[in-house]
């Protein structure tokens, strides 16, 4: 608060102490004073820009109705009056003001079946659902197959593991023999195939898998996996 009440924060000709909005951001200052969102040793009720991202507060009222505090664009709860369009807290490429999810990378936010920081590593836009990577073996993706399991119950290794899979909740999945006889799918993938088909244990051996990582009907990945007893 600024106890300097003569003092017109806004420039408005009202003092301080007689003004209900002293930074006129469109937030009666009940609502802003002991705050200081940015951290930047002033106040939102007198500081213009109460995120520091470079845009004033009352033009983060999108909707135009003179309240900024009901303007969300990620729809998060935080309106953007209060998330920076600078700051990205998770790193992953999506700025805390478009970003539903501000301490998860692997927010999904354009909802393409792509995490923000895969995305974002491969050069393609997290925020549109029409761009994506198309190529799954670059290795800037943090994503590995291991290619062998051991389903004996000791705990170790006990079903086949696709590291990072759970990004990917559009995943789709399929695993054949040698002779090419399908013995198990899933839709997601949750790294719980145990080496069984209709409740057996399959034969100690390569198996032969096929893995959509976007569930849009094309293969990113396939190859062997070794199931050793």
């Amino acid at each position: 608060m600024n106890w300097n009440g003569w003092i017109p924060t806004d420039g408005d000709g009202m003092g301080d102490n007689d003004d209900l909005d002293n930074d006129d951001d469109g937030i009666p200052d009940i609502q802003e004073e002991n705050l200081d969102t940015d951290g930047d040793g002033i106040t939102n009720d007198i500081d213009a820009d109460d995120d520091n991202d470079g845009v004033l507060t009352i033009e983060e009222d999108v909707n135009g109705n003179g309240d900024p505090t009901d303007d969300d664009s990620d729809g998060d709860g935080i309106y953007n009056a209060l998330e920076s369009d600078i700051l990205d807290e998770d790193n992953d490429g999506v700025s805390n003001q478009r970003d539903t999810e501000n301490n998860n990378q692997f927010n999904d936010q354009d909802g393409d079946g792509y995490p923000n920081a895969d995305e974002t590593a491969a050069g393609t836009d997290p925020l549109d659902e029409e761009s994506f990577p198309e190529d799954f073996k670059s290795e800037e993706l943090d994503f590995k197959i291991t290619n062998f399991f051991s389903p004996n119950g000791d705990g170790v290794d006990d079903t086949w593991k696709i590291r990072e899979i759970e990004r990917y909740f559009k995943s789709q999945i399929w695993i054949f023999t040698r002779t090419g006889k399908q013995i198990f799918t899933a839709s997601p993938y949750n790294n719980d195939w145990s080496g069984q088909y209709n409740g057996v244990l399959m034969p100690e051996g390569s198996y032969y898998y096929r893995l959509d990582l976007d569930g849009n009907g094309n293969i990113d990945r396939e190859g062997w996996v070794y199931l050793n007893k």
